[in-house]
C-alpha cells in the first residue's frame, strides 16, 4: 500500500514513521493537504501550535474549504500533547474543532508522529476497503432540516446573541458557512437582525485570540 505525501512533511518524522509500518512513501508536491489515499481521503496534518497560529494569522478557513472540495473523506490531524497550547482560549479551541467538524471534516488528535502515522495507517485501511464514490458524507446529504437547525446553523448560533434563526438568513445571504465566517463584519451588517454586536460576534467566532487581547498575528510573522 502507498500514501502520497506533501514534500513540506519530510522533516516532520511522520513519513518515515509509515514506512516503518510497512507503507510505500511517495513524496510530492500535493496542491491540497499533506497525505493523500488514492482518490479517497485526504488528511490535513498540524501541529497544536500551527493549528492555533493558522487560525489567527487568517490561513485556516482559506485551507478548510479547499480541503472540503478536494476529496470524497477530509481529516484534520492535530499533534501535540494539548490542544490547548497556543495563544487561542481553550474554549474558542472547542469552538473551532466542533466547527471544522461540522464543516464534514473530522478532526482527530494525535500525541506525537508515530501516533499521527497510526492514525493515517487506520484512515488508509479504513477507506480503501470502503470504496464508495460519494461527493459529501452520507449526513451532509440530508434535506430536511430538523427542530434544533442544520450544523451550519448551529455552529453559527454558538456566537453570542445569534439564533438560529438569524443564522438561516446569514447562510442564505452568503451561500455556505465557510462564507459567513470569511465575511467581514460590515458585510454581515447587510443581512437584517444582524447588527454590530451580533456581526463582531461572528466575527470573534472566526478569529478568536486569547482573552489578552492579542493582535490577528500575535506579534508572529506568517511562516
Amino acid at each position: 500500500m502507498h500514501i502520497v505525501v506533501d514534500v513540506h512533511e519530510r522533516p516532520s518524522g511522520v513519513p518515515q514513521a509509515l514506512r516503518d509500518l510497512g507503507y510505500d512513501v511517495q513524496i510530492k508536491n500535493l496542491r491540497t493537504g499533506d497525505y493523500a489515499i488514492d482518490d479517497l481521503a485526504l488528511i490535513e496534518r498540524k501541529t497544536v501550535r500551527g493549528l492555533h497560529l493558522s487560525l489567527v494569522q487568517g490561513r485556516l478557513w482559506q485551507q478548510v474549504g479547499r480541503l472540503r472540495r478536494a476529496a470524497p473523506w477530509r481529516y484534520l490531524l492535530v499533534e501535540g500533547e494539548s490542544l490547548y497550547d497556543g495563544p487561542l482560549t481553550t474554549e474558542a479551541v472547542r469552538g473551532l474543532l466542533i466547527t471544522i467538524d461540522e464543516l464534514g471534516i473530522a478532526v482527530i488528535h494525535s500525541h506525537d508522529p508515530a501516533d499521527s502515522a497510526a492514525w493515517i495507517s487506520r484512515i488508509a485501511v479504513r477507506r480503501r476497503g470502503d470504496r464508495r464514490r460519494i461527493d459529501r458524507p452520507h449526513y451532509a446529504q440530508r434535506p430536511q432540516r430538523n427542530a434544533h437547525g442544520t450544523p451550519p446553523e448551529r455552529a453559527l448560533a454558538a456566537a453570542a446573541g445569534v439564533s438560529t434563526q438569524t443564522a438561516r438568513g446569514l447562510l442564505l445571504e452568503f451561500g455556505s458557512l465557510l462564507d459567513v465566517l470569511l465575511a467581514r463584519p460590515d458585510e454581515l451588517r447587510r443581512v437584517r437582525g444582524v447588527g454590530v454586536r451580533r456581526a463582531d460576534a461572528i466575527h470573534q467566532l472566526a478569529i478568536s485570540t486569547s482573552d489578552s487581547g492579542a493582535s490577528r498575528n500575535c506579534g508572529i510573522p506568517s511562516t
